[in-house]
């Protein structure tokens, strides 16, 4: 099997949770659901050896929440910063050209990093089978 390039959208502003979160500290950096942020635990379930390194696209202006974040859990990606928020659309597309680059049969999983996966082992295994 060859292993699944995570790539997680972390870039949004998270305005529709306000007043929890705001333009400077978005849904996705804070903790609405448990201990972490649904960012750092949707990066938790990457830790499969079934992933590669994870791409993480965020905006510029979240550089440092993205590094604190990561470093609060012991994780490691490559970041993508966009200069503005483009959507999903572009930050897949950079994403798919990287995955392509490094191999042109990549499999590659896209996430949002504001989702709530009830369960993550199901969506882990569903990531392997696709892999396969």
């Amino acid at each position: 099997m060859n292993k699944i390039l995570p790539v997680i959208m972390c870039g949004g502003s998270g305005t529709r949770v306000w007043p929890e979160s705001r333009e400077t500290l978005p849904k996705q950096f804070i903790p609405l659901v448990g201990e972490r942020s649904t960012f750092q635990t949707t990066m938790a379930m990457l830790a499969d050896p079934a992933f590669e390194r994870p791409i993480v696209v965020s905006n510029f202006d979240y550089r440092f929440l993205v590094a604190d974040q990561l470093r609060e859990i012991g994780a490691q990606a490559d970041v993508i910063l966009e200069p503005s928020r483009r959507d999903s659309g572009p930050a897949v597309a950079v994403a798919a050209g990287l995955a392509a680059r490094r191999a042109p049969d990549t499999v590659v999983v896209v996430l949002a990093a504001d989702h709530v996966v009830r369960d993550p082992a199901g969506l882990v295994d569903l990531c392997k089978r696709a892999g396969a």
